[in-house]
């Protein structure tokens, strides 16, 4: 049988790993300007990368771009510009040019 402080132990190791084991993914804090902004430096960076030829150093930079626009159209839902939400336009007008690039 578990003594009382043993099963005290066991009880706050319980504890603690259910409450740090959450399958919820990170949310960002960044708001949509940091979020362009970041997005124009990746695109600035990743064609100065496509003019020097390096193709591997151009595609992780798309990847960076890909990661801010999939965090984009999941957080932010409209824009004053915008008739449809973000993620219409990255699931829907962003599906053709993404898969071009990485073929």
């Amino acid at each position: 049988m578990l003594s009382p402080a043993r099963l005290f132990i066991f009880f706050c190791i319980t504890v603690f790993l259910t409450c740090s084991c959450s399958s919820e993914r990170p949310h960002t804090i960044k708001d949509l300007d940091e979020n362009m902004l970041d997005l124009k430096i990746y695109q600035e960076n990743m064609g100065d990368e496509l003019k020097a030829g390096r193709l591997k150093d151009a595609e992780w930079l798309f990847e960076g771009m890909d990661s801010i626009l999939k965090e984009v159209s999941r957080k932010f839902d409209e824009h004053r510009k915008l008739k449809e939400t973000f993620s219409y336009y990255y699931k829907d007008r962003m599906k053709e040019p993404v898969r071009l690039i990485r073929s």
